[in-house]
């Protein structure tokens, strides 16, 4: 693994990563406690007309409302809302405040996706714990967003009449609490842990990706059903740019005298010795189909080359 930091990097990813998620669901009460403190901050100090209390730990019940645990990284929220419940097999009924709960820990796995990849990043032990501090605060805040964003939802969604007029006296707005729930739901979970490790640690990521000093981006064009499909690329100091485009495509259906018919859809993988091959798929048999193809990537001049090959 010596001379392909990639694969090194991947292989210690993919060990790393369940561990990672064993060890955060294990202390989920722990990790959960500085969101949900934030979050009881913003819905109690921001809209206390709305929520009365909002607390770490609560139960777990079956689909005939039987509590059957209790799970101390669960958030049960008090609110202003009253509700009424009609008379029914699971009990007389009655009036009282809507108590519903949330898990909070559907917005926090950023945490062990990020320490996966902290822990596979060659660091020294200082610089990685910084790296966690600052990725715990970051994340406790998006956390937060989520918990936060949900208990909005659940008022404005899932609680009726009654709910939904709390929403409205209280001034928000159903769509944005929407847009903001799936924001904090789909979103900012995988983002978050990605954009963290990629910012604290630009210097080893140029180390796979950087060559030559410069970054070279490889993409696709033209028509993919034909033979005017070809790899162009183009090459900037910084990886966000910007990026002039070459002069030349990298790989057209002539440069390869017609062998490979619309070469496209590449990737750069590195081979065992440690040098750079390019992965892209072409037309075969009268364009029926597209196959797979290996090239060897090489850099003449600043300009990516294909050489020997192969399908």
């Amino acid at each position: 693994m010596t001379g392909n930091p990639i694969r090194e990097f991947g292989l210690k990813a993919l060990l790393w990563l369940p561990l990672s998620f064993v060890v955060w669901f294990s202390m989920a009460s722990f990790w959960v406690w500085p969101a949900v403190a934030i979050a009881r901050r913003v819905l109690m100090g921001v809209w206390g007309e709305l929520f009365s209390t909002v607390t770490q730990g609560a139960e777990l019940l079956d689909s005939a409302g039987r509590v059957v645990a209790r799970a101390g990284y669960l958030v049960q929220l008090g609110t202003t809302v009253m509700v009424t419940v009609p008379a029914g097999p699971a009990g007389p009924g009655g009036v009282g405040v809507l108590e519903p709960t949330i898990n909070p820990m559907v917005y926090a796995y950023a945490l062990p996706l990020f320490a996966g990849l902290a822990m596979a990043t060659p660091l020294s032990t200082a610089r990685r714990l910084v790296q966690f501090a600052v990725a715990l605060v970051v994340i406790w805040m998006t956390q937060a967003f989520g918990i936060v964003a949900e208990s909005l939802k659940v008022l404005a969604f899932d609680s009726g009449d009654a709910g939904a007029a709390a929403i409205a006296g209280a001034g928000l707005s159903p769509a944005a609490i929407a847009l903001a729930y799936q924001f904090g739901y789909l979103i900012l979970p995988a983002v978050v842990s990605v954009t963290l490790w990629i910012g604290l640690n630009r210097s080893f990521i140029d180390t796979l990706v950087k060559r030559d000093g410069t970054y070279t981006l490889l993409y696709s064009c033209n028509d993919y059903g034909g033979a005017q499909y070809k790899i162009g690329y183009a090459t900037a100091d910084a990886v966000t740019g910007p990026y002039t485009k070459g002069e030349e495509p990298v790989f057209t259906t002539d440069e390869s005298k017609g062998r490979y018919v619309g070469p496209g859809g590449q990737d750069v993988v590195v081979a065992p010795d440690g040098s750079d091959e390019l992965a892209f798929h072409s037309w075969y048999a009268g364009n029926t189909y597209r196959a797979m193809n290996l090239a060897d990537l090489t850099r003449e001049d600043g300009r990516p080359v294909l050489r020997t090959a192969s399908g």
